[in-house]
């Protein structure tokens, strides 16, 4: 076989493995992690979080450990992800390299890691996925407030944008609008909603309830654990009603969506409530940013029966 013939199927080859990674999907993808109860890296002791983020197959932590190649592999229905940095900002002296190894949920929420620094050291942590309205204010993740964190007492978080005649607080990541314009903003930072405020719980909220969670088998009359989510039942399972899982918080507490026990199924997440069970909702998905947006701006305005 002549040079020419072997050179062309090399390039064929090659050109073949490149096509097959670019077309693989990464793992949890553009995902943005927010540690919790303790601090990792001492480079990120000044700044307001401390996220681990993937993207486009690169893993970094904080202001510390810059964005490097990461293996997410699937695996009994978690994912397994572990990164490894030579050396990261505010580490002292010949400590070898730092290691990550973590599992996240299927649905890329939440995420149980391990990081080690010297061979004989290792911290073991938890992770939450950054979204709007989870009462972390997260400026690294575009946020400009979360609930009350973050504006002055001029404007009002709303869905994390501040609204109104002020603007975010000093040091706070700003969006200017054009006059006249709505309201743009997401429950994380891929994905753009537009957003006017005034929620009508009829022609905004309860679609969301229809299409998702009154079905059957699930919210339909009587509905699991009294709630019902169908049409002229749900404002009234709803509102300033206890949770049969954690009796001492409301479903919706109307102006409060992180005292809402409502917020914490849709994420899938223990927040207000440590007696958190079961499982995110609906089942086995989540909500679009969108719709969880339409809802929290609800509860946000006072959880009108309008």
């Amino acid at each position: 076989m002549t040079y020419h013939r072997w050179m062309s199927i090399a390039l064929v080859l090659l050109w073949t493995a490149e096509s097959a990674a670019r077309g693989k999907p990464e793992l949890c993808n553009g995902s943005r992690f927010l540690v919790t109860g303790t601090l990792l890296m001492s480079a990120d002791r000044s700044a307001p979080t401390e996220a681990i983020v993937l993207q486009d197959g690169d893993a970094s932590l904080g202001n510390a450990c810059p964005p490097m190649r990461a293996r997410t592999k699937a695996l009994r229905g978690r994912i397994l992800m572990r990164a490894i940095w030579p050396a990261c900002a505010g580490v002292a002296g010949p400590v070898g390299p730092i290691r990550l190894r973590a599992w996240i949920d299927a649905r890329c929420v939440s995420l149980h890691g391990q990081l080690g620094i010297r061979r004989s050291v290792t911290w073991s942590f938890i992770a939450r996925q950054s979204t709007c309205g989870d009462g972390v204010f997260d400026p690294g993740g575009g946020e400009e407030c979360d609930q009350n964190r973050g504006c002055d007492s001029r404007s009002t978080c709303v869905l994390c944008r501040c609204v109104g005649s002020g603007g975010p607080s000093l040091g706070t990541p700003s969006t200017t609008l054009p006059s006249g314009e709505p309201t743009t903003t997401s429950l994380t930072t891929t994905t753009t909603t537009t957003m006017v405020i005034g929620v009508s719980f009829s022609g905004q909220v309860q679609p969301i309830f229809t299409a998702n969670c009154a079905l059957s088998g699930c919210h339909v009359p009587p509905g699991q654990l009294h709630l019902a989510l169908s049409p002229g039942a749900a404002y009234a399972s709803l509102v300033g009603v206890p949770s049969v899982q954690c009796q001492q918080f409301e479903r919706v507490a109307p102006g409060a969506p992180d005292a809402s026990y409502l917020i914490d199924k849709l994420l899938d997440r223990v927040s207000v409530a440590s007696c958190f069970d079961g499982t995110g909702m609906p089942p086995g998905r989540r909500l679009s940013d969108a719709d969880l947006g339409v809802i929290t701006q609800w509860i946000v305005e006072g959880a009108k029966d309008n």
